[in-house]
């Protein structure tokens, strides 16, 4: 477990640093509604998964925890033809109903959902048989080459055109599929040898249709507050709000590693003693990487004032995906791992009707992008307790609950504060005192592990010397 998560992090390393650079010369160079259109695009494919089905989710669960030996010895081949030709018909209708209604968006939206299904698919794939170099790998190659396009069009061509840079995510994704199919092949010679299988379309979509509408539902969760700016604001608000939310992806970087390896985890028998370690982790985890919201402060404040309004919400939306670290990473996996699809789809659905209620009642009480952050944070906040209520062999202690209080109250205490430096060494001490107060055991088990693991590393590489 330990392998797979620096792997994905390393990728997720280089994704962070070409993501952040992305993130901050579209909104520098482009114009606020080229750049908005820009988002308004991935707010949409982010639903692209609904036109899958459920085929995805139904082979992730069906593959989870095997080796890709064992997919072979499955007809995995037929299950990826299959998939394939689907997707096809699927992207080509929609092409046709663009063409007929003449609407650009809905072009790109047909092309994007092709691409963007077949990248989704290959990498539930390489998480569920634990493949997680080839994942970080393909993670790195995305970032590395959207972002050296993007400048290509930004500095040589000086493109302000949003198509330009949304067929630059689609040239991408093709790209990453190539490499996918290459290392994969690579793993198990005759892999994708198959043909297709209709009997595999309504396999994987009646095992993962449940799933699909709990991950779509979950989708709309999380955008939610997104389309709320989007049809009840201005254009400059939606602007700010989805520079905010591509700020907190930089959270989610860090995040994802710890999320994405332990569903293979939870789907093995594990001590309990080792489960409740982790869980603490993520905590520690989860609100450590906080820190990294000070710097992005001067960082936005130096070179892109102009969107220094959305760094409010940015703080409070950096919470909010602590406790995803949380959520995602212990209760969201649990479920998965034990197949309690209906169980997440009634949490999802619930926790999505909260978040329009709450949206609703801050747009019109508050009327700003900050109030709708904050509505946001709090139904992250509910739905960690209704995961504990409801999963109690993997509810956190009173210590631990009474950490995670004080730790949301102190950050975004910590992070109002006008002198970012003063507030950043602030939250640290906080940090510090809370959790050696409250989860010493994990705090100190964490430092040697990560000790232990940095000397091995050293060791081996004089060793080889």
């Amino acid at each position: 477990m330990k392998k797979g998560i620096i792997q994905i992090f390393l990728g997720n390393l280089i994704f962070l640093i070409f993501g952040i650079l992305n993130n901050f010369i579209l909104p520098k160079y482009l114009s606020v509604d080229s750049y908005a259109l820009i988002k308004t695009y991935l707010l949409y494919i982010s639903y692209a998964s609904l036109l899958a089905g459920g085929y995805v989710e139904g082979m992730f669960l069906y593959y989870g925890g095997k080796t890709v030996e064992e997919t072979y010895h499955l007809k995995f081949g037929n299950n990826f033809h299959t998939f394939f030709w689907f997707q096809g018909v699927i992207s080509l209708l929609v092409f046709l109903i663009g063409v007929l209604l003449k609407k650009y968006i809905i072009l790109l939206f047909a092309i994007g959902v092709f691409t963007t299904n077949i990248v989704s698919y290959f990498k539930n794939y390489s998480t569920a048989v634990g493949e997680f170099k080839i994942y970080s790998v393909s993670t790195s190659i995305e970032k590395i080459l959207v972002f050296i396009f993007n400048a290509a069009f930004i500095f040589m061509f000086r493109a302000d055109n949003y198509i330009l840079y949304v067929a630059v995510i689609m040239v991408v994704s093709i790209i990453e599929i190539i490499y996918f199919f290459i290392k994969l092949e690579g793993k198990q010679k005759g892999l994708f040898s198959g043909n297709f299988k209709l009997n595999e379309i309504t396999h994987c979509m009646n095992m993962g249709v449940i799933l699909l509408i709990g991950n779509s539902i979950s989708a709309l969760f999380v955008g939610i507050d997104q389309w709320f700016v989007k049809f009840l604001m201005a254009n400059t608000d939606f602007a700010l709000y989805s520079f905010a939310v591509s700020m907190e992806r930089i959270v989610v970087i860090f995040i994802t590693p710890i999320t994405t390896v332990l569903y293979n985890f939870f789907c093995k028998k594990n001590e309990d003693s080792q489960v409740a370690f982790v869980r603490e982790t993520l905590v520690l985890w989860g609100f450590a990487i906080l820190m990294a919201v000070f710097p992005l402060i001067w960082v936005v404040k130096t070179f892109i004032p102009n969107y220094a309004d959305a760094l409010s919400v940015t703080a409070i939306l950096f919470c909010g995906q602590a406790l995803n670290c949380i959520i995602n990473g212990v209760y969201v996996n649990v479920l998965k791992a034990q197949k309690r699809q209906k169980q997440f789809l009634i949490q999802m659905i619930m926790m999505t009707i909260l978040a329009i209620i709450l949206n609703i009642i801050a747009y019109y009480i508050v009327g700003n992008i900050v109030g709708l952050a904050y509505a946001t944070l709090i139904t992250k906040i509910i739905w960690l307790i209704i995961c504990q209520i409801e999963c109690k062999e993997y509810r956190y202690s009173m210590n631990v609950n009474i950490a995670l209080i004080l730790l949301i109250i102190c950050f975004i205490f910590c992070s109002i504060i006008n002198n970012y430096i003063l507030g950043g060494l602030l939250y640290l001490l906080i940090f510090l005192v809370i959790t050696m107060v409250f989860m010493r055991n994990s705090f100190i088990k964490v430092i040697i592990e990560v000790k232990g693991y940095v000397t091995n590393l050293l060791f081996n590489k004089n060793k080889m010397r």
